[in-house]
């Protein structure tokens, strides 16, 4: 701001230099005049001060919010890494307590069972068009059951070995070392080492080490990592999934979301920042791409 009271001065030099020598005072007019011109300078000096003050106000907060989201992003790294960690400590820490029977059948002298079995290993390595990627054998028929508007709680200190059946709904905040069927709904924020299956699942912050199906909305939350299959009629993806993704319906996949698998659906929502390494096919939608070319061919 120095400018302007060099302005200032050099106004006051020069009105002193055209006055007569011995006229010291000027005119009430231009006395009045030279006030105006000196408080407008003053003024603008003032307005030009807060404008640059306000600049300077708007570049920190610039500076501060580009930190923020600097560190934002790291932290967002650092916990997708961190994620990829956690898929194979799930694989190695948690073991599924129904291979256990499976043992005990190959211990007996029957070769049947274990040719079968081979068999079963043999099917699963099927082309990609071809497979059906989610074995279902596991599955329990609750159509006759009852449906009852009760919720079971695994609490968070408690810890299942065995397989779980109700004709409710469940919560598993601790353990749960087997399968997990339920008819209603089944949230999850715990750890299931076994496949699960209910009406609709929603996995917040959750460990699972097995398939997950669902006879609707399958919903899997930010810091949940699955090593299985997913199969569903709807689904919300902002976890980790290792394994196939097989839904009937839409999929919308967010930008937290990694998948180490192929996404199958009728249509694929992918947020800016998802993470996919696999083939995304739209196997259930209307049109078909192979029978649009078969037309124009045609």
């Amino acid at each position: 701001m120095g400018f302007f009271s060099d302005l200032k001065e050099d106004l006051n030099q020069a009105v002193t230099e055209l006055l007569p020598e011995g006229e010291k005072e000027q005119p009430k007019e231009e006395k009045a005049k030279e006030k105006d011109t000196m408080q407008q300078l003053e003024e603008l000096e003032d307005v030009l001060q807060d404008i640059d003050e306000i600049r300077e106000a708007q570049i920190v907060k610039a500076a501060e919010e580009e930190a923020a989201k600097e560190q934002a992003q790291e932290k967002e790294e650092s916990s997708l890494e961190e994620t990829f960690a956690e898929v194979e400590e799930v694989q190695e820490t948690l073991q599924i307590s129904i291979e256990e029977p499976k043992e005990e059948a190959v211990k007996e002298p029957n070769p049947e069972p274990a040719a079968e079995k081979a068999s079963e290993g043999e099917k699963k390595v099927e082309t990609y068009e071809n497979a059906e990627s989610i074995d279902r054998s596991w599955v329990l028929d609750l159509k006759s059951m009852e449906a009852m508007d009760e919720t079971a709680v695994i609490t968070a200190g408690m810890r299942v070995k065995g397989d779980i059946l109700s004709n409710g709904s469940a919560d598993v905040f601790g353990e749960v070392y087997g399968n997990v069927q339920v008819k209603g709904k089944l949230n999850v924020t715990g750890k299931i080492a076994g496949n699960s299956k209910a009406e609709e699942i929603l996995a917040d912050a959750a460990k699972i080490n097995g398939d997950v199906i669902s006879d609707g909305l399958v919903k899997i939350g930010v810091g949940t990592v699955i090593v299985g299959n997913v199969e569903a009629t709807d689904a919300v993806i902002a976890g980790a999934v290792k394994g196939t993704i097989d839904v009937k319906g839409p999929v919308i996949i967010d930008a937290t979301a990694v998948v180490l698998g192929n996404v199958r659906a009728k249509s694929i929502q992918i947020n800016n920042g998802a993470r996919i390494e696999g083939m995304c096919v739209l196997c259930y939608a209307e049109q078909s791409a192979a029978k649009f070319f078969e037309e124009q061919e045609g």
